[in-house]
């Protein structure tokens, strides 16, 4: 018998000549709860189909259990390594069970020596035969690597753990959203005590189109209607239901804003069906309308131009928020988006000292068009 000089070190278990070894031979053998190499051993006896076979960090021990019909030597012992979690290879005559774990065998053969590797099928994925021919070589390096191997999708693949999903990176959508904002104004005070401002929420409803830059950054710019309105309550009494003289109740200035704005998301949390995201905004506002309304005790309400003269028309604000997002479906969200923010100036310099701040609360429906 021949022997092959290798790299990897090979301990023998038993050598019995019966004949050259034909891996595609048609075997039907039941063994159940045996070891490797008492499986092997009867291989050789019931099939003269070993020549030699060595084991190399491996377990001659290992239980396992093999019940086939007329299927291939080379399927048999590979399902036999396998259960053993050990890699199969001949070379030449000789069968090698190894521990999975190199990606390079290095093969010395004898002068006068081919060694011609074969490439395996997909089923056989690290089957090497190596015959004998006359022509001198000195070694042989076999790349794994250059095996076929089934390409893997990564786009189906959960690369960050059981609790996290594969974030888009590309797509855009559009969305409306409606809510209130509550501004927090700090008031000049009145000559007369009894004299107060008083706000209130007020609508805004905003267009808009974002697009995801990166795999959890978005960028959106969006146009909204917004509103302000401030109210003076006069407080001032009727002494005589008689008297011509107007007596003024409350005046309401209401001003009405266009607002262009441009935010910056980066998602936190990505689930199934919702997502969590943190979200910077700048907006720029408009002023393109204002009114003024005076309500009187003892005559009907009048438009009048005590503050309208003053309202600034143009407004800017930074503002900090989460959006919280639910999927429904492919390409439909629902998004809930608290934002606090700061306004650059006072929206009117009469009644208001100092730059206003902002609470904005919207609820938004989106569209993916883009995916």
């Amino acid at each position: 018998m021949r022997k092959l000089s290798l790299l990897i070190f090979i301990i023998p278990f038993s050598t019995k000549l019966f004949g050259q070894l034909n891996l595609q031979q048609k075997i039907s053998v039941s063994a159940k709860q045996v070891t490797l190499e008492n499986f092997l051993n009867r291989l050789e006896t019931e099939f003269h189909v070993i020549q030699s076979y060595g084991m190399d960090n491996g377990n001659g021990q290992c239980i396992i259990s093999i019940e086939v019909e007329n299927s291939r030597l080379m399927d048999v012992l590979f399902e036999a390594a396998a259960q053993c979690n050990l890699q199969c290879t001949v070379i030449g005559e000789t069968i090698v069970f190894k521990a999975r774990s190199p990606l390079l065998i290095t093969v010395e053969p004898k002068v006068d020596q081919v060694v011609e590797p074969v490439i395996p099928t997909n089923r056989d994925p690290l089957f090497i035969k190596i015959p004998s021919r006359a022509i001198p070589l000195q070694s042989l390096f076999v790349k794994i690597d250059s095996i076929k191997i089934p390409s893997i999708n990564l786009a189906h693949t959960n690369v960050a753990g059981n609790n996290s999903h594969r974030v888009n990176n590309s797509h855009a959508s559009v969305f409306i959203n409606y809510g209130l904002d509550i501004n927090y104004y700090s008031y000049r005070d009145r000559d007369l005590d009894f004299q107060y401002f008083k706000t209130k929420s007020t609508p805004t409803i905003t267009l808009g189109l974002s697009y995801n830059i990166a795999s959890r950054w978005q960028v959106a710019v969006a146009s909204s209607w917004s509103r302000r309105e401030v109210t003076l309550h006069h407080n001032f009494q009727v002494l005589d239901e008689e008297d011509p003289f107007p007596i003024m109740n409350r005046t309401s200035v209401d001003m009405n804003y266009r607002e262009i704005s441009a935010s910056l998301s980066y998602i936190v949390m990505v689930g199934k069906h919702h997502g969590v995201s943190l979200a910077t905004r700048y907006s720029l506002s408009y002023l393109y309308s204002v009114s003024e309304t005076t309500t009187y005790l003892n005559s009907p309400p009048k438009k009048t131009s005590i503050f309208v003269d003053d309202c600034r028309k143009r407004l800017a604000s930074i503002e900090l928020g989460v959006s919280y997002q639910y999927h429904v479906g492919k390409s439909w969200m629902l998004s809930v988006d608290p934002f606090f923010g700061f306004c650059t100036s006072s929206p009117n310099g009469q009644m208001i000292s100092k730059p206003s701040k902002i609470l904005r609360t919207h609820a938004a429906l989106a569209y993916k068009f883009l995916k």
